[in-house]
Formats: structure tokens, C-alpha cells, sequence
């Protein structure tokens, strides 16, 4: 049998921040990650969430006119209640210093006590800045497209214009020749 303190470093050791969750939404355990951004985010040193109802702080952040928070919370609902095997969505968690993202996943927990939940929340910041980036982009490249589509029509405009100017240039000269010139020539032979 595996040392159970192992179980407890794997955990320690994830980036992600996890907790578990009883029935009810209640925090029974955080992993180091979990407590450390706590701790980076002005809670007190030995904040490890326990205790607390994860359920209540995302049903509140309907205050703040976020959906986010309730849209965590149904989710967790919806896996407490069996109806989704599991639940995933992204959401932002600016600072006053940093933008950032994370993404939430919440899955059953797969033991002998099967009401308890695991959530999961991973910085997905590198992520979300690339395509943040890669979206800019692309704006960028349809705005140019356009401005092409735009200088091609006018060309062709222009093209155009041109090959008119020259086939009234031609004729103008073929009618010139034909009135001025050959009348003259015509009186030489």
C-alpha cells in the first residue's frame, strides 16, 4: 500500500489550485497551490479556504453582475446532481496588476464517497493571450485584405478607364488622319 502522505504531495505538487468540495459545496481540502494564491491575493497566511461555501462565493459574484461565478455554480450543481460527468468553462481574474484567466473544471470525486466533488482551477493566461494576440491579427489581416479589395476595384477602375482613353485616342487619331491627312496625301499622287 502507498504511503497516503504521497497522495497529499501529488496534490502539493500540481500547478493547477485545487479543492474539494462536500454535498452541500462546502471546502474540506485545498491543495498548496490553492493556499498560495490566496495568500498572493491578500488573504491571511494560513487561509486554506476550509470551511468556507464555495457554492455561496460563486452564487455572490452574481452581485458584481459577473456570470461567471454563477455559471461555476450551476456547474457544480449539475455534476453534485449526476446530470454532467463533469463541467469546464474559462473565466477572467484580473488583478490590480495582472490580467489573467483560469479554467475551472469540476469532476466527481472517485472513491468511496462519491458526493464529494474536486475543483480545479488552472491559469490558462499564456493561453488566452495568444489568442488574444492571434485575434488582433487577424482583424488586422482582414483590414488589409480590404484595403487590397478596395485598391484592386479602384485599378481595374483605372485599367479600364485607361483602354477606354486609349481606343477614343485611336479613333480620334484613325478620324484626324482621315479628315487632315490623307486629303492631302490624296492630292500628291
Amino acid at each position: 500500500m502507498l504511503d497516503p502522505d504521497l497522495y497529499q504531495t501529488v496534490v502539493d505538487s500540481m500547478s493547477a489550485h485545487v479543492a474539494i468540495l462536500d454535498e452541500h459545496g462546502v471546502i474540506i481540502d485545498t491543495n498548496r497551490a490553492w493556499q498560495d494564491f490566496a495568500l498572493q491575493n491578500g488573504m491571511e497566511q494560513s487561509f486554506d479556504g476550509i470551511g468556507i461555501n464555495y457554492l455561496h462565493i460563486c452564487d455572490g459574484a452574481n452581485e458584481g453582475h459577473e456570470e461567471d461565478g454563477v455559471n461555476v455554480a450551476e456547474g457544480i450543481r449539475r455534476v453534485l446532481s449526476g446530470e454532467l460527468p463533469e463541467f469546464l468553462t474559462h473565466y477572467p481574474c484580473h488583478s490590480p496588476d495582472e490580467r489573467r484567466w483560469y479554467a475551472v473544471r469540476v469532476v466527481p470525486f472517485r472513491g468511496r464517497d462519491a458526493s464529494k466533488l474536486i475543483v480545479t482551477h488552472e491559469n490558462i493566461t499564456p493561453i488566452i493571450e495568444i489568442q488574444e494576440t492571434l485575434e488582433k491579427k487577424e482583424a488586422e489581416l482582414r483590414r488589409e485584405r480590404e484595403r487590397l479589395e478596395e485598391t484592386n476595384i479602384a485599378l481595374r477602375v483605372l485599367l479600364r478607364q485607361r483602354d477606354e482613353d486609349k481606343k477614343r485616342i485611336e479613333e480620334t487619331i484613325y478620324v484626324n488622319v482621315d479628315r487632315l491627312v490623307l486629303p492631302y496625301v490624296c492630292l500628291l499622287y
